[in-house]
């Protein structure tokens, strides 16, 4: 196919020596094809495909083309196969699913699947594979298969109708139906023609993926097909590669058997056993690598078949000594492979005698340079562990995760924690080996592996004096966060039971917890506070110092500390009877699924095969995590340890079952014990921060229905556990079984008890605890009262909340202060609403989502928002709704780019009105945390970079230099304030070590700025001289405003 005009075109184009001259050349063109494209009626066949193959040019080197679609179509009715081909290829370039013009070519296609012309056909095959809209595929896949199965279609046609077909499948599924079309297909696997098999078995593998047990009628056709190949090697030459005949043809038909279980018939089975049984022995290796690479791809198919059907022991010994033996291979190929086949043999096989004497040889593979080997071998070693090799393996992983790749840390991590739960010999290994793990583990030690920790030390009482031990004498080291998390936890918990040790008396834990919270995140800095009040209800001679300490905390800069520092300081100084009963001890957590097994599941359900085998899902079979199944470790099958334990008190009796029963939940105590609740925020458990929670209430109100179908004895915010807020702060569920006979009982009990404290007290107006220990009043009926003991909680509560607040704008700005490092939390909240954000940013970009939460049980009016358009920020909001009901809250995103440097935030304006406030208008505006340092991205320079451009830029107004008195000069804490102003912080840049270096990049839309910074710390009078450096005045100000409000001294 010969085109002047368009080879004359291409040859233009290429001369171009610049984008200038090309543009020009291609307009030039562009207007002539439109000229000649209006006198299309006198245009011949030849002239509109060559306007055509220059459009396609012109769109294949990047110009957009929005004519010629029309005469695109037009050449599909054309007779001449050139034209009917440009024609074809500019559809498929030109148009896609959703085009408009897709309805007019539907019946050009289905003419031409029609006609009998092979090359028409192809064409029409290959325009529906590559174009592929449901309106296309609905009208046109009946067509297709026609030609699949027609016996007057060429096979040539047949591969590409296989393929098309595949192809529309794979993007609409339910086109083709397994009761319909699963006969058609068993003709399909009788022709002797592999180039069309092939092209079938892809077709038909992703069928059976989908369905398997619709296809399942095409086994014994499979099979036969097998031994067609593999034992009568009935292949044409030129279908064998390499002396294998059609090698990926057996790699199908064997990975297709994998989604059936065993044959019924016996014929079948037999014949299926003697194809494996052939390929199995009859592989050697020869000179040629090629053949060798396809002996061994079928080889591995055809184990992975043996391991799935397990009806041969003798096929299995063989596949073992197999793979075994390709270990020592030198191709890093062949020793992946192995392992993978030699995981998924020992998750399915009980006796693993044979791989267990090769297991030194798997422990080398923990070393290898590829990371591939070695997850695999991790993989291995992971399923082949049992009460016999545990502690080798356990060791071994632990000691692999010294020097392991950190893409490789947080599932070693996770799988060594399960390990060592699961196959635990004694508690007292188990304990010393988790610690380890989370010492040496670091950031890659989730919290669900420390928190799985605590659970089993709950629920084991025998366990409690040794994990306390082994806790405190971790805490005497340097460790890492997690270590620093679960021992502060156990100690608040347990302490007690070492305290009379001359090592570990309770003014030794509590120095060593205060120590220890100077230089940990505010995170874990939350479960030291709540361990710390522990320790003092528990030991009163230390109650004074604990008090004095969490006085300090009580100006935090991390709101959520400053929350928790006032509410312990009231109930240690107060409050006596809500700390006893919030602080009261653990009760024992439920038997549930265990959490670590559960992120495995989560981490394999990506895959789209269900073919694939699970290791999760094969180590359950293993009885792991089966909390009921039977004892493990030692005491298994050991009648003297059955003795010794029956003899033991029930709650005394351990088992080792139980770490494999416990899950991620592990931190919710049972229902049933509704008097040990403890208070969401008292909870040394949470993982996250108050801020965090709030987001969580606010989105779990979406689903609190209207006011008017609540009871109004339930018209309480609720916590995601069901339970009311103020009931779980006095420890008390007032919702549930208000009729019951033993909580009556006890309401009369403390009746009694308050009103002769209440007698006792003298005046008029009654002070907040005289209130508390007034709610249920002299009145004996329940029902009647229920209403007015939850508004007295809820006001005596309220006013205690309140009394531990400083003034609202105060209480605003630290808000605002902290949100500018973080990235949610609470920015507002009175009475009426909670405002709380979530936002994320990337380099100019940003996004942040607004909740709106209603506090009241009245619903809000005309709501609306308003933000103040300013130049440095591109915005687009969400529209948000005129209502809310009470109880409930609402959402609005926020999208928006930054164009430029800029000094102040955005505001927003937010108005309602309520029925509680009459005419007026609820109407306020606020300070969006939406800051110059968002936009602000770390770093890493090394010292020469870094002081090489430090010298570039001199004094103001582009440097900033100024000293200012610091709330801390801590470098952990400066760190974590510049960290969330998106400055790296630079080690070894400074030589005083005292000193603190940073940069960052200024990220807007059509501009970069580059920062940095150098903070001199004065250890004497606890100053900083702080020096900033950019290429632009208003980043220098902002930044020096930004760091001086986090870490200035303030005045309140």
């Amino acid at each position: 196919m010969s085109i002047t005009g368009l080879r004359n075109y291409i040859r233009d184009i290429r001369k171009c020596n610049s984008k200038q001259t090309e543009q020009l050349r291609v307009n030039k063109e562009l207007g002539k094809i439109r000229s000649k494209f209006k006198k299309s009626k006198k245009m011949s066949g030849y002239d509109r495909k060559k306007y055509v193959a220059k459009l396609l040019y012109t769109y294949m080197i990047g110009y957009d083309i929005d004519f010629g679609h029309i005469e695109a179509v037009e050449l599909l009715h054309s007779k001449k196969y050139s034209e009917k081909q440009i024609g074809y290829l500019a559809v498929a370039l030109l148009l896609n699913e959703n085009d408009e013009f897709i309805k007019l070519i539907i019946n050009s296609i289905h003419n031409d699947l029609l006609s009998g012309n092979e090359h028409s056909q192809c064409l029409a095959l290959t325009a529906i594979a590559n174009i592929g809209g449901k309106e296309m595929a609905e009208a046109l896949t009946s067509d297709v298969q026609k030609l699949l199965v027609s016996q007057s279609s060429s096979n040539f046609v047949k591969k590409k109708a296989a393929l098309c077909l595949l192809r529309l499948f794979r993007k609409y599924p339910d086109l083709l139906i397994p009761s319909e079309w699963a006969n058609r297909a068993e003709g399909l696997l009788s022709n002797y023609d592999y180039g069309v098999l092939t092209s079938v078995l892809s077709l038909l593998l992703a069928l059976v993926a989908q369905d398997p047990e619709g296809y399942k009628v095409l086994q014994s056709k499979v099979i036969q097909l097998l031994k067609r190949i593999v034992i009568e090697e009935s292949v044409q030459k030129e279908y064998h590669y390499h002396n294998v005949p059609v090698p990926w043809l057996q790699v199908k038909l064997l990975r297709i058997l994998q989604y059936w279980k065993s044959p019924k018939s016996k014929t079948s089975g037999n014949l299926l056993s003697n194809c494996l049984n052939k390929i199995l022995t009859g592989f050697r290796l020869t000179r040629s690598r090629n053949h060798n690479n396809a002996r061994r791809a079928i080889l591995f198919e055809s184990i992975n078949l043996i391991i799935h059907l397990k009806n041969s022991e003798r096929l299995l010994k063989i596949s073992t000594k197999t793979l075994l033996k390709f270990l020592s291979y030198k191709e890093t190929n062949i020793r992946y492979l192995s392992l993978e086949c030699l995981t998924h043999l020992t998750a399915v096989s009980d006796d693993l005698t044979l791989v267990k004497k090769h297991q030194d040889t798997i422990f080398k593979g923990l070393k290898e340079i590829d990371m591939g080997i070695q997850k695999r071998a991790l993989d291995l070693l992971y399923t082949m562990c049992d009460h016999s090799n545990s502690t080798v393996i356990v060791g071994e992983l632990i000691k692999f995760l010294v020097v392991a790749n950190y893409s490789i840390r947080d599932e070693l991590v996770l799988k060594t924690a399960i390990l060592a739960e699961s196959f635990a010999t004694d508690f007292s290994w188990y304990v010393d080996t988790i610690l380890r793990l989370i010492r040496l583990g670091g950031d890659s030690v989730s919290d669900d592996i420390w928190h799985r920790v605590v659970r089993i030390v709950t629920n084991n009482p025998t366990l409690r004096h040794y994990a306390a031990k082994v806790v405190f004498r971790t805490l005497q080291t340097k460790c890492q966060e997690k270590a620093v998390a679960v021992g502060s936890y156990i100690l608040g918990e347990f302490g007690g039971t070492i305290a009379r040790e001359r090592d570990s008396t309770p003014d030794k834990q509590l120095n060593i917890l205060i120590e220890k919270y100077k230089i940990i995140k505010p995170k874990t800095q939350i479960i030291i506070l709540s361990s710390l009040t522990k320790i003092a209800k528990r030991h009163g001679s230390l109650r004074e110092e604990i008090v004095e300490f969490i006085d300090k905390q009580r100006t935090h800069i991390n709101t959520e500390i400053q929350q928790r520092s006032c509410e312990y300081y009231l109930m240690l100084t107060k409050y006596g009877d809500i700390l006893e009963e919030a602080f009261e001890d653990m009760p024992e957590f439920p038997q549930l699924e265990n959490s670590l097994l559960k992120r495995i599941k989560e981490q394999e359900e990506d895959t789209m095969d269900p073919r694939a085998w699970s290791i999760e899902q094969k180590m359950r079979e293993k009885g792991l995590g089966d909390s009921s199944s039977k004892m493990v470790g030692k005491e298994e099958n050991n009648e003297e340890n059955n003795e010794q334990t029956n003899e033991q008190p029930k709650e005394q009796q351990v088992k080792t079952t139980e770490l494999i029963s416990m899950n991620q939940e592990d931190l919710i105590p049972k229902q049933n014990d509704q008097k040990k609740i403890k208070v969401k925020e008292v909870s040394t458990m949470e993982s996250q921060t108050i801020g965090e929670n709030s987001m969580n209430l606010m989105d779990n109100t979406h689903n609190i229905p209207n006011n008017q179908n609540i009871p109004n004895n339930q018209q309480q915010t609720s916590t995601s556990n069901g339970t009311s807020i103020l009931d779980e702060l006095t420890g008390i569920n007032l919702n549930n079984n208000q009729n019951n006979q033993q909580q009556q009982q006890e309401q009369q009990q403390q009746e009694q008890n308050y009103s002769k404290s209440n007698n006792n007290n003298q005046g008029q107006q009654k002070t907040n605890e005289e209130e508390i220990m007034g709610l249920f009043g002299n009145n004996n009926n329940t029902n009647n009262n229920t209403n007015t003991r939850q508004n007295k909680i809820k006001n005596v509560l309220n006013s205690l909340i309140l009394s531990t607040q400083e003034d609202p704008e105060q209480k605003l700005k630290n808000n605002f202060d902290s949100l500018c490092t973080n990235s949610g939390g609470v920015l507002y909240q009175d009475k009426y609403i909670q405002i709380g954000l979530k936002s994320q940013y990337h380099q100019s970009e940003g996004q942040v989502m607004l909740f709106y939460g209603n506090c009241q049980n009245l619903t809000f009016e005309n709501f609306k928002t308003h933000i103040t358009p300013v130049p440095y920020l591109k915005l687009r909001t969400d529209p948000v709704v005129d209502q809310i009901p009470g109880n409930t809250q609402q959402k609005q995103l926020l999208h928006f780019q930054c164009l430029q440097e800029f000094s102040s935030p955005p505001k927003i304006n937010i108005s309602f009105n309520c029925e509680e406030l009459g005419q007026e208008k609820w109407n306020k505006t606020f300070q969006l945390p939406i800051v110059l340092s968002k936009f602000v991205q770390r770093v890493p320079l090394r010292a020469q970079e870094f002081m090489g451009r430090w010298k570039q830029i001199m004094g103001p107004p582009l440097g900033y230099q100024g000293t200012f008195v610091a709330r801390t000069i801590s470098a952990t804490e400066i760190g974590q304030v510049l960290s969330g102003l998106g400055i790296q912080v630079l080690n070894g840049v400074d030589p005083n070590k005292n000193n603190i270096v940073g940069s960052g990049l200024f990220l807007a839309a059509k501009k970069k700025v580059g920062c940095l910074l150098r903070m001199e710390t004065n250890l004497n009078n606890k100053s900083i001289k702080l020096t900033i450096k950019t290429t632009n005045t208003t980043v220098t100000s902002s930044l020096k405003n930004l760091i001086q409000t986090q870490l200035e001294v303030r005045i309140i």
